[in-house]
């Protein structure tokens, strides 16, 4: 280990791996999932695209609502919540035996879904700014790594039955749930930790730039979903930093419904084929994350990152549109991979630097949400795309991620820099 890198806080080792395991049992079961719904269950295609969407629906609501308990009540216990459901929602999949019942079990799962979200704050919430853009980019690396590592083992449980990967996700889930009961640090809520002099090393912003500060956490839970969606108005910092995050999200998330066709129709791609492509896309993530996130962030600032990221993620849609084969598609990847990888941490940077503490996990809640509403437009709008003319996903990509720039323009460049004002009294 280097000496001059900081080490990590205390805990963050555990939530780290807690977050690994999450996304390697969501890796073993989604990759599975249409195969499995259209021959064992008899569904049609857009019956699949139904099931699969029923989850980021389901995230849409459930994201802010289990980010806003987070506040209130504490991350640990929110977060052992969701893995539980997790766990439920796995294991009916795996004993589904009607469309309906296996519609119920990804949206209850997508639902009790905001594992990454809670985790984000908590990371936020053990690290002082500066560190922050490193323990983001560490998440997000071993995220990707568990989509590459979870459908390698979801196709050898395969081997066993069509439904054991989703009773082996289940069963990770599971665990994973008890061990984070007994590792994860218990962090209190803001409020008691404000009250009983808790956290006091690391500075809380009374208010965020939205002009959202603590007070707004007395609204109640039940309006929870209504709230938090106000965080985006275009008026405010925040609407404009996560309305950034769906552009660009539609325009990746349309990328990863089209790529196998337009991969198959330049290339001769095929699904053995494709599959270590998303895998090779994958490591590259895992890489851009862990390594360069925190020296562009260093050297940048996180707002500057952001907006290089776009102009990247840009650069890639343009080169896949007219791109003939390998010469071309092999860049286009690369820059795709290299901007995705730099945005979500630069942007959770910003996001956890500019929201008062007592609204940190309402308002990733709302970045999870804003991410799943991306998954479900984007591949609705890039399918339908393509089958009119097969670059147009791409130049509407490109599209897209430049409004997303400017977008970021109106960001203060120390946005993520700014310090911390004192925390209010009282909540």
């Amino acid at each position: 280990m280097r000496k001059d890198r900081e080490p990590l806080p205390r805990g963050f080792a555990s939530l780290w791996l807690t977050v690994v395991i999450d996304l390697l049992g969501f890796g073993i079961a989604l990759p599975l999932l249409p195969l499995y719904v259209k021959n064992d269950l008899g569904a049609s295609a857009f019956v699949v695209g139904i099931v699969l969407a029923a989850y980021s629906a389901a995230q849409l609501v459930g994201a802010p609502v289990l980010g806003k308990l987070s506040d209130r009540y504490g991350r640990r216990p929110v977060l052992v919540i969701s893995l539980i459901g997790s766990a439920v929602g796995h294991l009916l999949t795996g004993l589904a035996s009607s469309v309906a019942l296996i519609i119920f079990a990804r949206a209850f799962d997508g639902f009790s879904g905001g594992s990454l979200s809670i985790a984000h704050a908590a990371a936020a919430d053990l690290a002082p700014p500066a560190q922050r853009p490193r323990l983001f980019g560490l998440l997000g690396a071993w995220i990707a790594l568990g989509f590459v590592a979870g459908p390698a083992l979801g196709s050898l449980a395969a081997l066993g039955g069509h439904r054991l990967p989703f009773f082996l996700a289940a069963a990770l889930a599971g665990v994973n749930a008890l061990t984070a009961w007994w590792r994860l640090p218990a962090l209190p809520p803001v409020a008691a930790s404000r009250a009983g002099g808790v956290h006091d090393a690391v500075p809380r912003p009374a208010a965020g730039p939205d002009g959202a500060g603590s007070d707004g956490a007395r609204s109640g839970l039940t309006a929870a979903p209504v709230s938090s969606w106000r965080l985006l108005a275009p008026s405010g910092l925040l609407g404009r930093l996560l309305v950034s995050v769906l552009l660009v999200g539609i325009g990746f998330s349309g990328f990863e419904a089209t790529f196998v066709l337009l991969g198959e129709d330049r290339v001769g791609l095929n699904e053995h084929s494709a599959g270590l492509v998303f895998a090779g896309v994958g490591v590259v993530l895992s890489v851009v994350q862990a390594v360069l996130v925190k020296k562009v962030i260093g050297k940048l600032g996180a707002t500057r990152t952001a907006r290089v990221s776009v102009l990247v993620t840009m650069s890639g849609f343009l080169l896949l549109a007219p791109a003939l084969g390998w010469i071309g598609l092999a860049p286009a990847l690369v820059a795709r991979t290299v901007g995705q990888g730099l945005l979500n941490p630069a942007m959770s940077t910003i996001v956890s630097t500019v929201t008062a503490d007592d609204r940190r996990g309402q308002v990733f809640g709302v970045q999870q949400a804003v991410g799943s509403a991306s998954r479900i437009l984007g591949p609705l709008v890039a399918t339908g795309l393509f089958a009119l003319a097969v670059p147009l996903p791409y130049l509407v990509g490109a599209v897209l991620a430049v409004i997303g720039a400017l977008s970021l323009l109106t960001v203060p460049v120390d946005a993520a820099a700014a310090g911390p004002t004192p925390a209010r009294s009282g909540h």
